[in-house]
């Protein structure tokens, strides 16, 4: 029986990897053998292992970091038994070891085989991380990371700090399942599938279906902000935890160089958005990974050296914010690829139109708060009417009329994803097919802006979603 991955290789040179053993399930139902209940549960991890790093990103997201404990081992494989040769996790001596890692509180186990056989005298199978440890009866509840995180995200909610956050939603758990399916096989699974491959055929096999299915990734997150629409689910979480490690590890240490991840500009930017979900950054670490990969695979890399770099920033922005997708692209256009808008962009391109009197005043230089009324927009403080230039990142800026009749600046909205409101129709300008936010403000006597669905506008689009913007700028009588 496979004691680790290195073992587990088919006949043919290709990496098979074996299920795991322990399934057992923690419930809500009082009477079930493993009821939900607050200190019971330990989670083992490492924070090299992706497997583990989706239990730990559960339990940070649900926010179930008191109400169950975990511990990391070293990264690097150690012998676990002076009577044989296997190689696999250990815990360090002391606390002060490897900063992130500690000794098992529970059972003073010097390994994770230690608990497996703990728990199962006669256990013949891996020991892997991550591990459910039930204090309580001394043993292995699950070590299969895909039923662990479905606990996390519906079984704990009486005990969660955010119940509310239901990472697999009735309605899309079909879409879900199916993109886990193609995802684990050719890129969870699929970069160790060509790190492992002994022989040419299968790592040509692997890394052909690798890459297909992240061309995949990248064409879908072209349209939306996650893997399986605009809301943050599973199967990002499931992505995210290999996708992290790509240009750090697999790239260099599994041959998986055809092409780097930040070749892949919306696979880049969403990898930095996940990683950006509170919660997640700390899941994050790369220290453990590295060592972990260079230093416990003596076959792929002999002398243990571990590279340098590249040492990725992702906590640099993303422009992948809400709001980015929520519209019909039309054909052709670019949707989300754009980044942060730069309104030095809009305010050098109309910084001298003539509005109004002799003297030119600049524009689109003074941000406005969101349902704020502006000054008067005539340049010499009689009223004149006004534009409300909202961005897709929520700020404004005021725009002479006469200024968004010209095609110059319906052009330079198509281009930096604007759209602009007149106050006192609530008439959009923009090119006919320019797709706007769906929602729009009003002037009203009491509030000063009011929100009114796309449907009532007496010019309504096709669009998806809704996106909040603001008018800033009026017309005085």
């Amino acid at each position: 029986m496979a004691r680790s991955a290195l073992d587990e290789m088919s006949e043919s040179g290709a990496f098979a990897r074996t299920a795991s053993t322990f399934r057992n399930i923690i419930s809500r139902d009082p009477n079930s053998e493993f009821p939900v209940e607050s200190g019971r549960y330990h989670l083992y991890i490492s924070y090299a292992c992706p497997w583990a790093s989706r239990c730990l990103a559960y339990l940070n997201i649900k926010g179930l970091d008191k109400a169950i404990s975990f511990t990391s081992v070293n990264p690097i494989w150690e012998r676990t038994k002076e009577s044989d040769e296997h190689m696999g996790w250990v815990f360090p001596a002391t606390d002060a070891e490897l900063p992130g890692a500690g000794p098992d509180p529970l059972n003073g186990a010097k390994s994770i085989r230690d608990l497996y056989e703990l728990a199962s005298t006669n256990y013949s199978g891996k020991y892997t991380v991550p591990v459910l440890w039930d204090k309580k009866l001394k043993t292995v509840v699950n070590n299969e990371s895909s039923d662990i995180i479905r606990m996390f995200n519906s079984e704990f909610n009486a005990i969660a700090e955010n119940p509310d956050m239901d990472l697999y939603p009735p309605q899309l758990r079909a879409k879900i399942n199916e993109t886990n399916e193609w995802i684990y096989d050719a890129i969870n699974n699929g970069v160790y599938k060509c790190g492992f491959a002994r022989k040419q055929e299968p790592y040509d096999e692997a890394v052909t279906k690798l890459y297909e299915a992240l061309d995949k990734c990248e064409e879908i997150l072209d349209k939306q902000r996650y893997i399986c629409g605009n809301t943050l689910t599973e199967a990002d979480i499931r992505l995210f935890v290999t996708l992290i490690r790509f240009d750090e590890v697999y790239a260099v240490h599994f041959k998986c160089n055809k092409k780097l991840l930040r070749e892949y500009p919306n696979l880049f930017n969403y990898t930095k958005d996940i990683y950006q979900v509170p919660g997640m950054s700390s899941t994050v670490n790369m220290e453990h990974i590295k060592r972990h990969y260079y230093g416990s695979h003596p076959t792929i890399n002999p002398f243990g050296i571990i590279p340098s770099g590249p040492n990725i920033d992702y906590s640099s922005p993303h422009g992948r914010e809400r709001g980015r997708f929520d519209f019909d692209g039309k054909k052709g256009r670019q949707r989300g690829r754009a980044e942060p808008l730069d309104t030095e962009i809009v305010s050098k391109r109309f910084r001298s139109w003539n509005i109004g009197s002799s003297q030119p005043r600049t524009v689109l230089d003074k941000p406005s708060k969101p349902g704020t009324l502006p000054e008067p927009c005539s340049g010499d403080g009689r009223p004149s009417p006004a534009l409300a230039l909202t961005e897709s990142v929520g700020s404004t800026r005021s725009v002479p009329a006469e200024a968004a009749d010209s095609r110059g600046f319906r052009m330079l909205l198509r281009r930096l994803f604007l759209v602009a409101i007149r106050p006192s129709t609530g008439a959009v300008v923009g090119p006919t097919r320019w797709p706007p936010q769906p929602t729009y403000h009003r002037p009203t006597a009491a509030t000063g802006t009011r929100a009114v669905p796309r449907a009532k506008a007496k010019r309504p689009t096709k669009a998806k979603g809704f996106l909040e913007c603001a008018y800033v700028g009026c017309e005085r009588t």
